[in-house]
C-alpha cells in the first residue's frame, strides 16, 4: 500500500524531473545551435578559443539549469548554503548525465541529441569521455527505468551526503531517507516484496560518479578526457 506521502512526493518529483530533462534538451539544442553559428562568423577556431567559448557559455547555462532544479526538490532550501553549494557544484554534472543517459542517448545510433556537441575531434583523437557515457547511458538504458523511477533514483543522486565537505550532512540524510522509503514504496507496489529492484539501480552509482567527477573537471579543462588512438 502506496502511502499519502509517497504519493505526495511521486506527484512532486516526477514533472519538476520531466521539465528538468524537457528544458535541459530545449538548452543543449539552442547552445549547440549558437555554437555552430560561433563557429561560421571565425576562421580556423582553435582549441583554446573553443575552450573559452564553452567555459563562458556552456558551463554557466547547466549550472543555472541544474540550480532551477535543485532549489525545487522538497528540502533543498532548508539545507546550509554552504551544503547547498556544494551539491550544486558536486551533484549537478552526475544529475545531468543520468538525464543525458536516459533522456538524451539514442541507443540505435549510439548518440547523443545535442549533448556535448563541442567536443570535436581531429584525426587521430579519441573522446574517451564520451566512450565512457556511452557505455555507461547504454548499462542505464539496458535497466528500463520508467519516468517516475528515472525521476526518483535522479533525485537521490543529488540529495546525498557522500560528497566531500558538506558541513550539515545530517539535514541532507534526513530528506534523503524519506526520498528512499518513497523510492522503495515505489518499486515494492510495482514489482512486488520482495525484489531487487533498487539494489541493481543503485549498481550503477559508483560508474556515475566517476564520470560526474570527470565532467565536473571538463569545467576546467574542457579538453580533459581527448587523446590519440595510440595514448
Amino acid at each position: 500500500m502506496v502511502g499519502a506521502e509517497h504519493w505526495r512526493l511521486f506527484n512532486h518529483f516526477h514533472p519538476l524531473y520531466a521539465n528538468y530533462v524537457s528544458l535541459g534538451g530545449t538548452w543543449n539544442h539552442n547552445l549547440r545551435l549558437k555554437f555552430e553559428q560561433w563557429k561560421a562568423f571565425k576562421a580556423n577556431v582553435s582549441d583554446d578559443e573553443i575552450a573559452v567559448w564553452v567555459k563562458e557559455n556552456v558551463f554557466p547555462a547547466y549550472t543555472d539549469l541544474s540550480h532551477r532544479y535543485f532549489f525545487q526538490i522538497q528540502g533543498f532550501k532548508s539545507f546550509d548554503v554552504h551544503d547547498q553549494m556544494i551539491l550544486l557544484r558536486l551533484a549537478q554534472s552526475q544529475s545531468r548525465i543520468l538525464a543525458a543517459a536516459l533522456a538524451w542517448f539514442n541507443s540505435d545510433s549510439q548518440t547523443f541529441t545535442d549533448f556535448l556537441p563541442w567536443r570535436e575531434l581531429k584525426p587521430g583523437q579519441v573522446d574517451l569521455f564520451q566512450e565512457l557515457l556511452t557505455d555507461y547511458a547504454k548499462n542505464v538504458q539496458n535497466r528500463n527505468l520508467d519516468p517516475v523511477e528515472s525521476a526518483l533514483f535522479n533525485i537521490v543522486v543529488v540529495i546525498a551526503t557522500d560528497y566531500p565537505g558538506l558541513v550539515k550532512p545530517d539535514i541532507i540524510e534526513n530528506y534523503r531517507t524519506q526520498f528512499l522509503a518513497t523510492f522503495r514504496a515505489y518499486t515494492t507496489a510495482k514489482y512486488g516484496t520482495p525484489n531487487k529492484r533498487m539494489e541493481k539501480l543503485f549498481h550503477l552509482v559508483p560508474q556515475l560518479r566517476r564520470l560526474g567527477h570527470l565532467h565536473y573537471a571538463m569545467t576546467q579543462d574542457p579538453n580533459i578526457g581527448i587523446t590519440s588512438n595510440s595514448a
